[in-house]
């Protein structure tokens, strides 16, 4: 039996179109999986600068001992709105004040760009096609190619492959019925695509040394690729990712977010060239944002206060709804409320991540929530004196108040002052409370509590 060499490629270009779609679509889709599983922080550089703390009093109720403590809190009954332009990582450098996050939108009628790697790995050779008359923009002299297909004339880039290379791939390339152009070679996997449809792009600088973006795979990125001379792989923020060298020598990295799906680059300009590598290790992944509802007030935890027995133990632990959805607690969870202008946070949340480090708190999930947030207030942001403390473990920006005040999942947590201890067992019932600091060896048995 003969088979017509048309239709096999045909069929292979179905499958390959089904194979490939998921992964293009994942810029856009976050994968379905417990909300901050994969926002985890990296640690950065050892000399990123933790600036003196802000003298705030706090309570912690342990026996007899006792100290100075802050007043209960009440917070507001309304959620401020939190607004749609959020970055999901962040350049912890202590140095470098970051900006505004801006947007820039689809520009729309713009070419399809589509970009296959082999084995799915950009620097082992990467081959770019867009059509010519769409105002092509991925142009190079000296990779490229050209071929007419159903009347349309496309042109071809490369990167890492010979002359004969390109031109091999170049003349296997097909029209799809899903997508405009497939390649049907074994080990050659669609990497990217840009298309007019695409969502907006965001934009944050920090000063004149760098910027992050974050949104889909876009032209001008896919033109550097086929322009470089070299592509490395370099890994950043946890994720494995690509780096380049432009050539007015600007350092471009670029990554696929896990949870956003979306493409995110930093671009490193190029009198920073001495400080690349650092600035790469300085790259985290960005607290996730409550978005808690009024409605939780009536799970409300009743404010701390070192009574005992506590009334809280043994109550559900209230829904906690973030901007990624609801943060589900299926496993024994050490809940730690902190604020970035308390010094006794500071002392704490370093032994917390090595008791994480050396396996004391195996078994124990440990959810950061940052709150009490003010502008004015030492080591702000947030973001960068966390990372400045060497945390490495997952975040919750609660933000849902003033400026200064303990946002609503702090107060629907009770917490008195800061740091603020709540351990929750699997069935999602709170075990124990404490607040203030306190040795490692008593975090470390109130989270044995919950197991």
């Amino acid at each position: 039996m003969t088979h017509d060499p048309k239709i096999v490629a045909h069929l292979r270009n179905a499958l390959d179109e089904v194979a490939a779609k998921p992964a293009v679509r994942a810029m856009h889709t976050a994968p379905a999986r417990r909300p901050l599983d994969a926002r985890r922080w990296v640690a950065i550089a050892a000399s990123l600068v933790i600036v003196a703390g802000a003298i705030v009093g706090i309570a912690m109720y342990r026996g007899d001992s006792t100290k100075v403590a802050t007043d209960p809190t009440t917070t507001t009954s309304t959620v401020p709105a939190i607004g749609d332009l959020t970055m999901p990582y962040f350049l912890a450098a202590a140095d470098l004040a970051p900006g505004e996050v801006t947007s820039t939108p689809s520009t729309g009628g713009g070419p399809v760009v589509i970009a296959w790697a082999r084995n799915g790995d950009m620097a082992d050779g990467l081959l770019v096609v867009q059509a010519v008359d769409s105002g092509a923009t991925v142009a190079t002299a000296a990779a490229s190619a050209e071929r007419v297909i159903d009347g349309t004339t496309l042109r071809f880039n490369s990167h890492g492959l010979s002359a004969s290379e390109r031109e091999a791939l170049v003349a296997q390339v097909i029209p799809g019925s899903g997508l405009p152009w497939i390649l049907p070679v074994d080990g050659w996997t669609m990497v990217a695509m840009a298309t007019p449809a695409d969502g907006p792009t965001q934009w944050q600088s920090f000063g004149d040394a760098a910027t992050i973006a974050s949104g889909p795979m876009n032209i001008t990125l896919l033109a550097e690729l086929a322009s470089a001379d070299t592509i490395t792989k370099v890994a950043i923020a946890g994720q494995p990712g690509w780096r380049l060298l432009t050539p007015n020598r600007v350092t471009v990295v670029f990554w696929r977010d896990p949870v956003g799906g979306q493409w995110v680059s930093l671009t490193i300009h190029a009198d920073m060239a001495d400080r690349v590598e650092g600035l790469i290790l300085a790259v985290v992944p960005a607290p996730v944002e409550v978005s808690m509802g009024t409605a939780t007030s009536s799970y409300a935890l009743a404010p701390f206060d070192g009574s005992t027995p506590d009334p809280a133990v043994g109550q559900k632990v209230p829904p906690i709804q973030l901007t990624t959805g609801e943060l589900t607690v299926d496993s024994p969870t050490l809940f730690v409320f902190v604020a970035h202008w308390c010094p006794h946070c500071a002392k704490e949340i370093p032994l917390l991540q090595q008791a994480i480090d050396d396996g004391t708190l195996a078994g124990v999930r440990v959810v950061m929530v940052s709150t009490a947030a003010s502008t004015s207030g030492a080591n702000y942001p947030p973001a960068s004196w966390l990372a400045s403390l060497g945390w490495t473990g997952e975040t919750v920006n609660d933000t849902t108040s003033s400026d200064g005040a303990p946002g609503m999942m702090a107060g629907y947590f009770g917490t008195p002052g800061f740091p603020y201890v709540v351990m929750v067992g699997s069935d999602g019932l709170v075990t124990a409370r404490a607040s203030g600091e306190m040795p490692i060896d008593d975090v470390v048995a109130l989270a044995h509590t919950g197991e």
